[in-house]
Order: C-alpha cells, then structure tokens, then sequence
C-alpha cells in the first residue's frame, strides 16, 4: 500500500509527511477491504445461500407430552439446538 502513497506525500512539509503517510496508508487498507468485501465475498455468499439453502423451520415433538401434535419452529431457534454436543470420542 505504501508505495503509490509516497510520491504525492513529497509534496507536503517534512513535519507531517509521515504521519500523513501513515494515516493514508490505514485508509488506503481500509477502503481496498472494503471493495473486497463488495465485490469477492459478498456474491460467494449468495452463491453458498443458493446453493445449500438454510431449512426454514424444525419439527419439534417433545417426547412424553400429552400434546401430539408437533411443534414447528424456526430452525436455528435456541430451543431447537442440543443441550449438550455428543461426545466425539
């Protein structure tokens, strides 16, 4: 980021040519971030929706109730989630 930075910093005043630097540069990376995020990350993410989909609902049946009828609730609802992860070994 710092070199097509350095030549129009020549023009100011030694006294504030580097911290105008500095504070250039940060924007610089800022900015370029940004446009990264616009135009990379953003359509990969509409990719990955469109392609694997998230489910919209659960069905929840809680077993030993009375009530029969199932429980439908949105997917990543915190009631739908397990306790506790299953023991991986």
């Amino acid at each position: 980021m710092r070199a097509p930075l350095v030549q129009p910093s020549t023009y100011f005043p030694d006294v504030i040519r580097w911290q105008l630097l500095a504070a250039s540069e940060y924007a610089a990376a800022i900015l370029l971030g940004m446009a990264t995020t616009v135009l990379i990350e953003w359509p990969f993410l509409k990719l990955r929706d469109r392609l694997f989909p998230q489910p919209a609902t659960a069905i929840v049946c809680r077993p030993g109730s009375s009530d029969t009828a199932p429980v439908v609730r949105p997917a990543l609802h915190p009631e739908n989630l397990p306790a506790t992860l299953p023991n991986a070994g």
